[in-house]
């Protein structure tokens, strides 16, 4: 009897596996069972087919499956699309097709005792067996199936409603997939989208396309910011060997300037800042190379004790992330600092977070085992513009606005402990029912 193997879930990551799998299979006769409870194989949440064509975020000559075929993807492109070339931006359609016609193609060019089974159905459950099949696919709508072995392919799940949302969920105007919008809508209707990114963009997009049928519509924003444009990419926008950026590499902070104005520069003359970012990708082993060897220091081990138990905050939730990261920055400057001016190679820079249930309270610590605090440092680190670091470095205003997030806007404490040369701790400490948090504001 062949062996048995089930992959869960036909997107991407399915696909692929499936495909490396007939391509390079076991010594030993083997049936591939591949399983997917939508309509189609190769597609999953990321390439499925839509009415609009929603692009692909990484040029085509970078998207192959296949380590060993670099531009496999764009031949496969080039062969359905006139003109394009490997710096195009390309359907995420195409990218679905591609997929399948990889695994058709892996499938007919495999073995005789290999086979590939596509099942059409949704798992419900897997059973653990004793004999020579040790698990058993449970399906919805029929037996199961015994199998050597099980590999879930399932992707990312759908984020959840968010919570403001509760009231509305089941409503039929209410849409969680910005993808999934009807097309009965006219100009006698009124949409309201909340988010302002590039996910807006693409429901604008939609519903505008027709412009006798455009409905009303109406966009939230925090922030009141709209996405930076997209326009026509050039490959070859940016001229010259990139001495100018790397005579920039004597500092990550000079580096990163150099990096902005670039594409800001890029941008000017109707530019696109994406073609900025593919020349820096491949000036990135020169950069890495001239940084300073203090500031080439990658390795920092970090440690998350994260308690489940701690449960959910009202908060803003970017306010928040904006927080702990720049915790997180000054962790890793600081244990990178350490190791530098040390010189011990024995020294290990590391980075701690952890949560703790406080009851109608949640503690948030950040630790590190960095340089530390002086005590004169430590009495003005909360105000604003103070730093201690180099000029160009920092601003003086991380930990100033951190502070006001916490304290002012969230009705929690924000406090450091610290011993100069050994580590420095932040608390956080966020109630769990915040008055301050409206209805932008969010669980997490």
């Amino acid at each position: 009897m062949p062996n048995t193997l089930v992959i869960v879930g036909a997107g991407f990551s399915g696909t692929v596996l499936a495909a490396n799998l007939l391509r390079r299979p076991p010594p030993k006769a083997v049936d591939i069972v591949l399983v997917e409870r939508g309509s189609s194989m190769g597609r999953g949440a990321a390439y499925a087919t839509h009415e609009f064509p929603y692009l692909l975020n990484v040029p085509a000559a970078r998207l192959s499956a296949d380590s060993g075929d670099p531009l496999q993807f764009l031949r496969f492109a080039q062969g359905r699309l006139a003109g394009i070339d490997g710096e195009d931006f390309l359907p995420r359609a195409l990218y679905g097709d591609y997929l399948q016609d990889l695994l058709q193609r892996a499938e007919g060019a495999a073995r005789d005792d290999v086979r590939l089974i596509r099942i059409f159905d949704e798992v419900t459950g897997l059973q653990r067996r004793d004999g020579q099949w040790p698990f058993a696919a449970q399906f919805a709508r029929r037996a199961a199936i015994p199998a050597n072995a099980v590999i879930l392919a399932l992707g990312a799940p759908p984020p959840p409603p968010p919570a403001w949302a509760a009231s509305v969920w089941d409503h039929g105007a209410f849409r969680q997939d910005p993808r999934d919008l009807p097309n009965t809508l006219t100009a006698e209707h009124k949409v309201l989208i909340v988010g302002n990114g590039l996910t807006m963009v693409d429901a604008v997009s939609l519903l505008s396309r027709d412009p006798k049928r455009v409905p009303t519509l109406y966009t939230i924003s925090r922030r009141g910011l709209l996405p930076r444009p997209q326009t026509a990419f050039r490959a070859g926008a940016i001229q010259g060997s990139g001495e100018a950026l790397l005579a920039h590499a004597h500092s990550l902070k000079a580096l990163l300037n150099a990096c902005r104005k670039l594409a800001r520069e890029v941008e000017t003359p109707q530019g696109d800042w994406r073609e900025a970012v593919s020349f820096i990708r491949n000036l990135a082993p020169s950069l890495w190379r001239r940084l300073p060897a203090a500031e080439r220091v990658g390795e920092v081990m970090i440690a998350s004790y994260g308690n489940p138990a701690a449960g959910e905050v009202d908060l803003y939730p970017q306010e928040v992330t904006r927080v702990l990261l720049n915790l997180i920055s000054n962790g890793f400057y600081a244990a990178t600092k350490r190791k530098a001016q040390d010189g011990n190679t024995n020294f290990e820079p590391i980075l701690a977070a952890t949560t703790k249930n406080l009851g109608d309270r949640v503690e948030i610590r950040i630790r590190d085992n960095g340089t530390g605090i002086p005590p004169e440092v430590k009495e003005k680190m909360f105000n604003p513009f103070f730093t201690t670091k180099p000029a160009g470095e920092g601003t003086g205003l991380g930990l100033s606005i951190s502070h006001d997030i916490i304290v002012k806007q969230h009705a929690g404490s924000i406090v450091v402990d610290t011993q100069p040369g050994e580590f420095t701790e932040f608390k956080i400490v966020l109630p769990r029912k915040a008055a301050a948090i409206g209805s932008t504001g969010g669980r997490a």
